[in-house]
């Protein structure tokens, strides 16, 4: 599961004047997917106490279970991994525990069950910057420079749901 942070730029609501806050990067972020995304594909959007799936599971018989879809989102490593967009909008923006929880959940409760081979302990959870491609493009995401971190702490909230 790669883990991405949405990064929109933003800082200002342009309706509000007010500060742009992690739900409304969320709603941005989702709001882009259902858009297209310029043909980029995640699985999942991320934000505090809200999530929102992009594709549903799909039974395919060759394996005779139901699988998730996979889409370009990390160039050559999007054929390996689902992908779960976390709301930030900048670099050093604060991502709530909240949201943390959400990614725990998403992954526990709707990927991990697809996927039976995998367990807390075993699933990947790179950031995007952690894969060589995503070092390549220059990507930053949440715990830039931290390696596991992120992965670390997703798995801790995980046990405890």
């Amino acid at each position: 599961m790669i883990l991405h942070a949405s990064r929109s730029g933003q800082r200002v609501n342009r309706y509000t004047g007010a500060a742009w806050t992690q739900l409304d990067e969320f709603d941005s972020t989702r709001g882009y997917a259902s858009r297209g995304a310029a043909g980029l594909f995640w699985n999942w959007t991320a934000g505090p106490h809200r999530f929102s799936r992009h594709a549903n599971k799909a039974w395919v018989p060759r394996y005779n279970r139901y699988l998730l879809p996979w889409g370009y989102n990390a160039r050559y490593h999007s054929s390996e991994y689902a992908a779960i967009e976390i709301a930030q909008a900048n670099l050093g923006d604060h991502v709530s525990e909240d949201t943390l929880w959400t990614v725990a959940w998403i992954i526990k409760n709707e990927f991990l069950p697809l996927y039976p081979g995998l367990t807390i302990g075993t699933i990947q959870l790179p950031e995007h910057w952690e894969l060589p491609a995503g070092r390549a493009d220059g990507k930053t995401d949440m715990w830039y420079n931290q390696p596991g971190v992120l992965a670390e702490r997703v798995r801790n909230l995980m046990r405890e749901l």
